[in-house]
Order: C-alpha cells, then structure tokens, then sequence
C-alpha cells in the first residue's frame, strides 16, 4: 500500500475513502502479476484468486476496525468461481460507498449539508414553558445553592445555543 496507515485522515469516512484507493492499486498491481503467474498455456485462469482476497480482506479489516456501518458480505470463505462472482458484487458495494462518502464530504466541505431550523414564536413561549417545568422540578427539595448552579447551567446551554430560538 502506497501511504502508511498512521498518515489517514482521522474521520472515519474520508479515511476509508483514501484507504480503498490504496487497496485498489495494490490489487490492480497483484491482479496483473496473479494472472500472468497463474494461467494455463490456452491463457485461462487457474488460481485461487489471491489478490481479490486480499482486497477484500483489507476492506473488511478496515470497516471492522473503524466501526462503519455498511451492507458489504464477508466472501471470505466462499471458493472458486462463487467467490467470483460474490467478488464482483463486493467491488460495486465498495465503489458505492466510496462515492457516498466522497458526496457527503463534499457536502460538509462546501456547508451545505445539514438543516437549518427555524422555530415559530410560538415555540418561543413552548420552550420558555418547558423550561419552567425544569424549574420546578429543581425546586423540589433542592438547596438553594444547589438550584444556582442547576439554573446557571440551563441558562449557560442557552447561551451557548445549545438551545436556539429564531425567530422566521
């Protein structure tokens, strides 16, 4: 693989994205010399489809080890012209989410990801009842001291717009 593991992006699914296209040089690369050491003299393939395995197996190591949710199908175990087969499907799985996560940074990069939320001034009032209600229950059987820090933290949230109100 060209570039070493330790210099990929931290977030997860960029590092995928440029781990893959390490894996992918290094199968195309393996995929040329299998082929020519395995061939009989009519030229047809007599190996056991070592560097797909290894492409798979560098995927899924990948996707276990940084916890990203997919539908690729471990083809590990499966022989011959099954594994294939199953290889082919396996390659169209990657390439799509490779392609996805390439859209979603793009969209994250250029901000347009994401959903601004506006809230009527009529939740202005809903939230102001809720929080209200917090009160209350801080009130119940709190010391005083106690209900400052309780308040003083709701208010901080508020403040850090952890708690936005806009209003249209």
């Amino acid at each position: 693989m060209q570039k070493n593991i330790a210099e990929l992006p931290a977030e997860k699914q960029k590092a995928f994205v440029e781990f893959e296209a390490q894996a992918q040089i290094a199968f195309k690369k393996s995929y040329d010399n299998d082929r020519s050491d395995n061939s009989d003299q009519n030229g047809n393939y007599i190996g056991s489809y070592q560097p797909e395995r290894s492409y798979v197996t560098k995927i899924l190591a990948f996707l276990d080890e940084y916890s990203l949710e997919t539908e690729i199908e471990d083809i590990s175990d499966l022989q011959g012209d099954t594994f294939f087969r199953a290889f082919a499907k396996f390659i169209s799985k990657v390439e799509y989410i490779v392609t996805r996560y390439e859209l979603r940074s793009n969209r994250i990069e250029s901000g347009t990801i994401g959903t601004l939320i506006e809230f009527a001034p009529s939740y202005k009032s809903d939230i102001g009842a809720l929080l209200e209600k917090i009160r209350k229950i801080v009130n119940q059987g709190v010391t005083d001291a106690r209900k400052k820090i309780k308040y003083s933290n709701v208010f901080r949230f508020y403040s850090q717009k952890l708690i936005v109100i806009r209003q249209p």
